[in-house]
């Protein structure tokens, strides 16, 4: 609790800095409300998947911010935050090209992927154990493990912040001048203890 307390400060801090403490207060006892009623927040998958579940192609659809568990305190942070994180990351995202209908990820049932953006392609290898997914990824890129969450058509992959970078370059040539932006999204959220961050792809094929 003392870090998730921490956290959401910092957090609260870098989303609304010129807010006043009776504006947050006010913020914060109308999210508590709302958690009341209960608070639909993205969590990490307990589900094992399978190389035959991911095979075909996946179109990416947007960033998720992702809880490392359901209790009513990451609830409340969820319907403090989410919303609002997952617009900046969507944006830092954007200004790499990383954006719906311009990303997508094709998984090959020899444990080899390829993944593409803006019409530019690159490839590496996967392997799967359990909820984790692992990418071998291009040279100079280091291997990477994510959580996979399977729900219907749409698979959600998530690392923590520290690797969220790492994932990006798994998938696509990050301009240079772009990944200082990614960096900065990364290095403002790290501190919140008890959520990772994702992408979410939706199957095409």
């Amino acid at each position: 609790m003392k870090y998730l307390a921490y956290g959401l400060l910092m957090l609260c801090a870098w989303v609304w800095p010129t807010a006043s403490s009776a504006q947050l207060g006010d913020l914060i006892n109308a999210v508590k409300a709302t958690a009341k009623q209960g608070v639909n927040t993205a969590t990490l998958g307990t589900k094992p998947i399978t190389e035959a579940q991911l095979v075909g192609t996946w179109n990416y659809a947007e960033p998720e911010v992702v809880f490392e568990s359901s209790n009513p305190a990451s609830q409340l942070g969820g319907a403090l935050a989410a919303n609002e994180v997952k617009r900046k990351i969507s944006a830092g995202l954007a200004k790499s090209g990383f954006s719906p209908s311009k990303a997508s990820i094709t998984f090959k049932g020899d444990g080899t992927y390829t993944a593409s953006m803006n019409g530019k392609s690159i490839s590496g290898k996967y392997s799967v154990k359990g909820t984790n997914l692992t990418f071998d990824g291009p040279l100079g890129v280091e291997q990477v493990a994510v959580n996979v969450r399977l729900t219907n058509q749409d698979l959600q992959l998530a690392v923590k912040a520290d690797k969220f970078l790492t994932l990006i370059q798994s998938m696509a040539a990050v301009p240079a001048n772009s990944t200082a932006t990614l960096q900065t999204v990364s290095s403002l959220l790290k501190n919140y203890s008890g959520v990772q961050f994702g992408l979410v792809f939706r199957k095409t094929s």
